[in-house]
């Protein structure tokens, strides 16, 4: 009996030919969307009084200042540790950073940053990096 049921099992492997499921597309998110997010974050800074800092190698402690200019997308690719349709991107920011009390730079310097954003149900984007806690679509874990 054990080798009837090998025989029909195996009979009707073959017989149900494997479903060929087309691999998902994610839309990488436009640049906008990312430069946005970017303003978003560097407002809120500025607006809880800057970033308090201390070198370490001097032990100088203060709050640095900044003003962001541009943002410029450099590459996105679907994040390896995030859940699907998660994409990391890098960015190239152009702005300037100093001690709060200090006059502000004329000219701006770039920096690289990396932001998480994911697309919600609802086709919204939303930033998993600077605000990923008020989101549920940004916890993966």
């Amino acid at each position: 009996m054990a080798q009837t049921a090998k025989v029909t099992r195996a009979a009707a492997d073959k017989a149900i030919p494997p479903t060929a499921s087309a691999p998902i597309v994610y839309e990488e998110p436009p640049e906008e969307v990312l430069r946005d997010f970017m303003f978003i974050q560097y407002a809120a800074l500025e607006a809880g009084g800057g970033f308090p800092a201390t070198v370490t190698a001097t032990g100088k402690s203060g709050v640095l200042r900044s003003k962001l200019y541009s943002v410029a997308k450099d590459n996105c690719r679907l994040s390896p540790a995030g859940q699907p349709g998660m994409f990391e991107c890098s960015v190239n920011l152009m702005g300037t950073l100093w001690w709060d009390g200090q006059r502000e730079p004329t000219k701006p310097l770039s920096d690289a940053k990396r932001i998480l954003v994911i697309k919600d149900p609802g086709g919204k984007w939303i930033d998993c990096s600077y605000n990923s806690e008020k989101n549920k679509a940004c916890r993966w874990r």
